[in-house]
């Protein structure tokens, strides 16, 4: 997943890197005084552009859709137990959110230009979202390279979403990888993930933050998906 998001990450980076160097105040050419000597003073610094009403510094919107858009069919995951599927967030998720149309369950995107990553998608069906027995579960994908068994613990965290009925969260941690029955933990085993469920007007949302995204952030972009 790292590489995944790290391209998005990337992305991010140079995008406000252009925009800041864009965005460079140009002062109106004016006439000093005969009578007075020029001063020479030094420039101030740019201000660092103002990030969007509740989206935290240093992070910025990206295109969801065109940064993982694919014309192929995702696979079907095999989550134990099943009602675990909602936790079961990796890189491969994103292949199956991209798939179906934005204005069923529309995905937005945020990057940091470190490896920060935050997605919120909508989604109506985690209407009242239990998490009992998802303390450890396993998430199986087949593949042309073969199937890979991820294998995951998680464990609540307190998160308090301002405007939401009801805010579940979660620290998600990759406790295992198997390729066909070969261990391929040491890829992937540690990551974390922050994930959220929160219920706000009506609607329900997915908020997922990995790369070291904090809780923080990941609550201040859910708050600002659902104001």
């Amino acid at each position: 997943m790292k590489h995944v998001l790290g391209f998005a990450a990337v992305a991010a980076a140079a995008t406000l890197t252009l925009t800041a160097c864009g965005e460079q105040d140009t002062a109106e050419p004016t006439s000093a005084p005969a009578a007075q000597p020029a001063t020479t003073e030094a420039s101030a610094p740019a201000a660092a552009p103002a990030a969007p009403a509740g989206i935290p510094a240093g992070y910025t919107e990206e295109d969801f859709y065109a940064l993982f858009g694919s014309t192929e069919s995702p696979g079907v995951p095999t989550v134990t137990p099943p009602q675990c599927t909602p936790l079961a967030f990796d890189s491969s998720t994103l292949v199956e959110w991209v798939a179906v149309p934005p204005e069923q369950k529309p995905v937005t995107m945020y990057t940091s230009a470190g490896e920060q990553v935050v997605f919120v998608r909508q989604d109506a069906e985690l209407a009242g979202f239990d998490a009992a027995g998802c303390e450890s579960f396993t998430r199986e994908n087949t593949t042309p390279l073969g199937t890979t068994v991820t294998t995951y613990t998680t464990a609540p965290i307190d998160v308090n979403v301002p405007g939401a009925d009801r805010a579940q969260g979660f620290t998600q941690t990759v406790t295992g990888v198997t390729l066909d029955g070969t261990d391929m933990g040491a890829m992937k085993a540690g990551e974390q993930s922050t994930l959220l469920v929160v219920e706000a007007g009506g609607n329900t949302y997915f908020v997922a933050g990995s790369g070291g995204a904090t809780v923080d952030d990941v609550t201040a972009l859910a708050q600002a998906n659902i104001a």
